[in-house]
């Protein structure tokens, strides 16, 4: 029948009666409208005292199993406590299997959550502890070299370098980063190439000195490498006080130019103009000079021309 859907059938006290699934025995009876109110509350009863009973030789059954890991003691488990809360056994065993569905389900978005609030304090922490931290940019070409009595260091990074990132999701969570001393180790590592001088006073052997202070840089004694590249490896500590004074500056690659297409007027007018850079003629003259390169007492051809392009301007 269509109605036997999502229920059962059942004779009680002579008639009979549908129960649907997860509806008691009371229920069924009232709906039925077979029985009288006092019918009911005996039928009840006894299905208490059934169920009382029932609890009690399962409970003997359970506290007989001296292994706590018995599989059998799970399941009599279920049966006692579907039969306390006047449930069948798989009505129970999908509420509790829900009900532990949604405790995973809060734990992970409560653990979520904490875990978001802690990053959002360790970037405003970082955000006050760096804030002196100087970033900054040089092309290559105008690279000069270190002053005397400083170490230029490298660092290459796969993202441009942000002063209050998470330090705590870096290979070296104790508080340092990895440099080195070879640029091209560095840019094995990642396209952004950044370098920083440092005092070579400040750079011991030992993490801490004789006096146990910390360097803010030590060495270590095996060489690194990758991809061909290889260097020393420098471990800076980012909590010392001169690192969170120092200055990041990226290193931005030359673009290569092609000069190939250019006039004879436009090569002359690149050599007066770094000439003058470097001090071998006079601004004032410039005009008179680029004239003399092209048809004048200095004149070149457009192959020399060319040959100086090529050798100065790399």
């Amino acid at each position: 029948m269509a109605t036997d859907i999502g229920g059962v059938w059942r004779t009680v006290g002579g008639r009979r009666i549908f129960i649907k699934d997860g509806e008691d025995l009371e229920t069924a009876m009232k709906k039925s409208g077979k029985f009288k109110k006092s019918e009911i509350k005996d039928k009840n009863d006894n299905k208490k005292n059934d169920n009382e009973e029932e609890i009690k030789k399962l409970q003997e059954e359970y506290d007989s199993i001296k292994s706590m890991f018995d599989p059998r003691k799970a399941e009599l488990r279920d049966k006692i406590n579907a039969l306390k809360e006047g449930k069948n056994l798989d009505d129970y065993k999908k509420e509790q299997k829900d009900k532990e569905a949604k405790q995973k389900e809060d734990y992970l978005k409560e653990k979520q959550q904490r875990l978001s609030e802690e990053k959002e304090a360790t970037r405003k922490e970082n955000e006050e502890k760096y804030k002196n931290i100087k970033v900054q940019e040089v092309n290559e070409e105008d690279l000069e070299k270190p002053k005397p009595g400083y170490t230029r260091l490298y660092r290459g990074l796969e993202q441009e370098f942000d002063k209050n990132y998470d330090r705590t999701s870096i290979d070296n969570p104790n508080g340092y980063e990895s440099w080195t001393d070879n640029p091209n180790l560095a840019k094995a590592y990642g396209k952004n190439v950044y370098y920083m001088d440092v005092p070579t006073k400040d750079i011991g052997k030992n993490v801490v000195d004789s006096d146990g202070n910390r360097y803010m840089t030590y060495v270590h004694d095996k060489k690194v490498g990758i991809k061909g590249e290889s260097g020393k490896e420098y471990m800076m500590y980012t909590d010392h006080d001169k690192y969170l004074k120092s200055t990041y500056t990226k290193i931005n690659e030359s673009v290569k130019k092609d000069y190939s297409k250019l006039t004879r007027k436009e090569m002359a007018t690149m050599l007066v103009d770094d000439q003058i850079k470097r001090g071998i003629i006079k601004p004032e003259s410039r005009e008179k000079q680029i004239q003399a390169r092209l048809t004048g007492q200095f004149k070149m051809s457009e192959m020399d021309l060319r040959d100086y392009i090529k050798k100065y301007f790399k």
